[in-house]
């Protein structure tokens, strides 16, 4: 058991030597912490403070924590990171019913916004104002393309700690309360950003002279995206056993809304995925996937940003927004029942079909004009 000075070099040493042996720095300057440090056999308990009052008064609840729950049997409430290193394991399995196409999504969010805060607290411990100030952080902090994080990125975070809690509570580990009940973040999920043809054309030249490193399986998800609006979990997820080219369709296996999506591919589409049978490596089944077999998924993002760059397309634009390309040209064009595109974007509910409509398209233009000619010979005719 042991307090630690944590110089701001990130240094750490004993609280007895006034400076830090590494750059000089003393311990009383700005931007230096406490790390306490608590040993219970294997399992190692770490917190990082402020000042030294209050690093001793953890280590003093922790020391007397460890005491009761070796000399009394009383058991404690679980770290949130215990809880998380069991959860994850599973959501990656895709063996398992709780794999996630999206696991790596959640591993970037525990590893960036939850972990840091909450993951060396035990879940009692946790409360709504605890959570608040994750996403408080959030909304004011830039990101890497300089930009606070929006709306949606915040519930996401908010939702990862709520199913952390919940699937603790399932499984008996943890008998108190979910604190994200009491929390929300308001969603605007009526997005209708998509591409326009001249941009479209842009993206596509772009990628014709983007060279990058390891950058042809980011190309060609992009284009498949335009060509089949299918999500980016789906597109990486998809494996050579649910690719039937000799029937004409792709399956494409629990999607968002729970159920696998039969989709056949236009000519282009399947071009692609000719391309991506010459790119395919030994034991892996993955159709994108990295050079060492591995998913695509976390790589696309340097090589989008990249491309957009290139063709002179706002940095606001999402590789998501490619299936809203897809959804809004086709149903802005007249000629796709929307029954049909509710299919092949997969969609539940009508209503979210209808989202990708432009409010005013040709075909109820030329329905209202159809009321005005009517009068019109009406009024001629009785002339």
């Amino acid at each position: 058991m042991a307090i630690n000075v944590r110089c701001a070099c990130k240094n750490e040493y004993a609280t007895r030597y006034q400076k830090c042996p590494t750059c000089g720095l003393s311990k009383n300057s700005k931007g230096v912490g406490y790390k306490v440090v608590i040993r219970d056999g294997s399992r190692k308990h770490t917190r990082l403070v402020d000042s030294i009052t209050l690093a001793r008064q953890i280590e003093a609840k922790l020391k007397t924590e460890l005491i009761q729950e070796r000399e009394l049997g009383i058991r404690r409430a679980p770290y949130l990171d215990e809880v998380w290193k069991e959860y994850s394991s599973i959501i990656k399995d895709n063996s398992l019913k709780t794999y996630k196409k999206s696991w790596e999504d959640d591993f970037q969010r525990w590893e960036a916004f939850v972990g840091p805060t909450l993951g060396r607290m035990r879940m009692n411990d946790i409360r709504d104002d605890d959570i608040n100030r994750i996403l408080k952080r959030m909304e004011e902090t830039k990101n890497r393309y300089g930009r606070c994080y929006q709306s949606a990125t915040r519930r996401q975070v908010l939702m990862l700690i709520s199913r952390l809690f919940s699937w603790a509570i399932e499984k008996k580990k943890y008998k108190g309360d979910n604190p994200t009940h009491s929390v929300s973040v308001e969603v605007n999920n009526e997005r209708k950003v998509y591409l326009s043809e001249e941009q479209c054309a842009q993206l596509f030249e772009a990628m014709s002279k983007y060279d990058a490193v390891n950058s042809e399986m980011a190309k060609l998800a992009v284009m498949f995206a335009t060509y089949t609006g299918r999500r980016r979990g789906e597109i990486f997820a998809l494996t050579w056993d649910t690719v039937h080219q000799d029937q004409g369709y792709v399956v494409f296996e629990k999607t968002k809304n729970g159920e696998d999506v039969i989709t056949p591919l236009s000519p282009p589409a399947w071009e692609i995925i000719d391309r991506l049978k010459e790119l395919k490596i030994e034991n892996c089944d993955l159709v994108w996937h990295t050079p060492e077999g591995k998913s695509y998924y976390t790589l696309l993002d340097h090589h989008w940003r990249r491309i957009c760059t290139l063709a002179n397309i706002s940095r606001d634009y999402r590789f998501h927004d490619l299936r809203h390309t897809f959804g809004t040209w086709l149903g802005n064009s007249s000629k796709v029942a929307l029954t049909v595109l509710q299919k092949l974007m997969g969609h539940k509910s009508f209503t979210t079909t209808l989202r990708y409509l432009h409010p005013v398209n040709k075909e109820m233009q030329d329905t209202v004009n159809l009321m005005w000619r009517k009068i019109e010979s009406s009024s001629v005719n009785t002339k």
